[in-house]
């Protein structure tokens, strides 16, 4: 038996290897916690936002985390994607997971070999650095600035959250303006498998064109109307 001065200075010592291992980085919980899987892009829909396949089997679209690329119709928008096209299009790639957003896409990085395809866009002008989710990319951003690359060659580019917005704001008044009669059908919405909203016809985060259903129904089945095109 041990003696008790034996028994203190054992619960002693592991205190201390209990207290060590609590004392460690928490990013290191966060970073070990990440999912990380290997796929195969299969999609470009634009310059962030991918659709990759999975086991050969299952597609997931993931959204690169911490950027926003322009949209096809600003200034780069198409050069964004076309770069994403080349360096990813058909490519085994690694993606780390980091959770999903409001419409169902996983927020990913994208690892090309050794290189990050979420750093790079920013890096040559062909992406902002989405400060409002993360701040890992504004440096590089602000290097692409300073040199006047890709979209910061125009004196004043339009933040590609700025154009959705302007966007939105004029199709809502144009409708508006529609008499009765002319304006969409809103009793029929469109919704995807997994998804966790329901879409207006045509809404470009609804991927493939999605299944019709009365809006009772999508209602009925616990679904929101999506904040892009706000059916």
């Amino acid at each position: 038996m041990l003696n008790r001065q034996a028994r203190l200075l054992i619960c002693s010592i592991l205190y201390i290897l209990l207290a060590a291992g609590c004392g460690a980085p928490a990013n290191s919980k966060s970073k070990s916690a990440e999912a990380r899987f290997s796929a195969t892009v299969v999609k470009v829909s634009d310059g962030d936002t991918l659709t990759v396949l999975v086991g050969g089997k299952r597609e997931i679209r993931v959204r690169l985390d911490g950027i926003d690329c322009p949209e096809l119709r600003q200034a780069y928008g198409t050069k964004a994607k076309q770069y994403a096209s080349a360096r990813a299009h058909g490519k085994k790639v690694t993606v780390i997971a980091h959770g999903a957003d409001d419409y169902g896409r996983t927020i990913g990085t994208v690892l090309i070999e050794d290189s990050r395809l979420n750093e790079e866009l920013v890096a040559l002008g062909l992406a902002w650095a989405y400060v409002y989710h993360s701040t890992e990319y504004a440096s590089l951003e602000k290097d692409a600035r300073r040199r006047r690359i890709g979209l910061w060659s125009d004196d004043d580019p339009v933040p590609p959250w700025e154009f959705r917005s302007r966007r939105n704001s004029r199709d809502a008044r144009q409708t508006a303006s529609q008499p009765q009669e002319s304006r969409p059908d809103r009793s029929i919405v469109y919704v995807s498998r997994n998804g966790g909203r329901y879409h207006a016809k045509g809404c470009r985060s609804l991927s493939g064109g999605g299944t019709a259903v009365p809006v009772s129904e999508a209602e009925r089945r616990g679904l929101t109307p999506c904040r892009l095109c706000k059916p």
